[in-house]
């Protein structure tokens, strides 16, 4: 019994110092686990997406010239409620004022600068999902003294973009998985969760372009090409993923 407790007394110190080393061997797989920086690919997504024009629009400005900016100002207003009045006989019209504003007009004239009075601009920007309103809009505008129609256009409402860049934004993020598995592939590596995106756009037809205005002498608006044309749109996501 006595050598027995004297073996274990002799291999204590061996013991302790296996488990020791034992200890340090599985903190430092631990802390080089817990430390070790997660892979990370960035890919980018893209997508491109169309959608049909489903509004015109056009701008009506108001125009006038006095001598006085109470004047002018007196005149621009008058003919603003002229075509107010008017546009209260559509159903379905959008408008916004986007200018109001009155300077001192001036030109030169033999090498000196002269004052021509007090000029008041008004802007209207006018659309509708009516195009036979909006030529008829135009119609009676182009009789109205002091009124200008000008920067007629065509584009999709958000009511029409905002389903077709959520399916286009599903599509870039798929086009970037695709991109991103390919590379893990090469790597030897799974593809984990995505944790970070951000995306872009660019339109080609949806801002507001103008046109001639030629096209207010056609029959129609669609003899202008106006109602067949798409609104194209572009959309990037710039995409991260970890590996596994």
């Amino acid at each position: 019994m006595v050598s027995v407790n004297q073996n274990i007394k002799k291999a204590t110190p061996w013991i302790i110092l296996f488990s020791v080393l034992v200890g340090v061997i599985i903190f430092q797989w631990v802390s080089a686990s817990v430390n070790k920086p997660n892979r990370l690919i960035s890919v980018v997504g893209e997508c491109n997406g169309h959608v049909q024009k489903d509004k015109t629009a056009v701008t009506l400005r108001i125009q006038t010239l006095a001598k006085s900016g109470a004047e002018s100002m007196a005149m621009a207003r008058n003919s603003y409620n002229v075509v107010a009045a008017m546009l209260e006989q559509f159903n379905g019209i959008e408008k916004q004022t986007v200018r109001w504003e009155s300077f001192e007009k001036t030109e030169w004239k033999n090498d000196h600068q002269e004052t021509l009075g007090i000029q008041t601009i008004i802007s209207i920007d006018i659309s509708s999902k009516n195009s036979t309103d909006i030529e008829e809009i135009l119609s009676r505008a182009e009789k109205m003294p002091n009124v200008f129609p000008e920067n007629l256009r065509m584009f999709a409402s958000n009511e029409k973009m905002k389903p077709a860049m959520e399916a286009c934004i599903n599509d870039a993020v798929q086009n970037a998985r695709a991109k991103a598995e390919a590379i893990a592939k090469s790597e030897g590596a799974d593809l984990g969760k995505m944790i970070s995106a951000e995306y872009g756009t660019s339109s080609d037809g949806n801002m507001p372009q103008p046109v001639m205005m030629k096209a207010l002498a056609d029959e129609n608006m669609g003899g202008a090409g106006l109602l067949t044309t798409d609104a194209e749109f572009s959309l990037t996501i710039q995409a991260s993923f970890m590996l596994k």
